[in-house]
């Protein structure tokens, strides 16, 4: 089985693929299956979407490997060269919505450093977190959660919120100001 899913994952990542035959295998679950996986964090061929996947599942089942991977891959300095910013922002994704602390001691300071990036993550997750009902928020401490306000309302000041438009749709909210409702 080990090699037929060596294949699969080798011939979605190559495709661009989501890498979908993870999670139909992941009731199959041992330390094999979780040893073939963590072998893929160290090849130089998988794409940022694969990696995210391939996180996301690791992490939810504990792996210490796919923690220090993720965390190794979000504190790359960006750079021009391949893009690294699609691989910093899925470890960092995969960090906050995969890890019982959301990776915050990894994360926090890179959304610090990395303006951009931050912003990114604080974009999606406020999409995510309105609709999954808060799961960064509610795994981070008081203090932590201060802190993500006050550089919400640095990054997003509320005065700068539009105006309300009774003819937008659902998808045209104003997302960070939904992200600091919920922090």
């Amino acid at each position: 089985m080990i090699e037929t899913l060596d294949a699969l994952i080798a011939q979605q990542n190559e495709e661009g693929h989501d890498l979908t035959i993870l999670r139909k295998v992941e009731h199959l679950w041992d330390a094999r299956l979780q040893e073939a996986l963590e072998a893929w964090l160290n090849r130089g061929t998988i794409g940022a979407t694969s990696l995210r996947k391939l996180l996301d599942v690791l992490l939810d089942h504990g792996s210490q490997l796919a923690r220090s991977r993720a965390e190794a891959v979000l504190d790359t300095p960006p750079s021009g060269a391949g893009d690294p910013g699609d691989y910093r922002f899925h470890a960092g994704m995969a960090l906050l919505l995969h890890t019982p602390d959301a990776g915050w001691a990894s994360v926090w300071p890179t959304m610090q450093r990395d303006l951009d990036h931050g912003r990114r993550l604080a974009e999606v997750l406020s999409y995510r977190e309105d609709r999954h009902g808060g799961t960064v928020a509610s795994r981070l401490s008081e203090e932590q959660l201060a802190a993500l306000y006050e550089w919400l309302v640095e990054q997003y000041p509320p005065e700068e919120d539009p105006e309300p438009n009774r003819r937008a749709i659902a998808t045209e909210v104003n997302i960070p100001q939904q992200y600091r409702v919920l922090a």
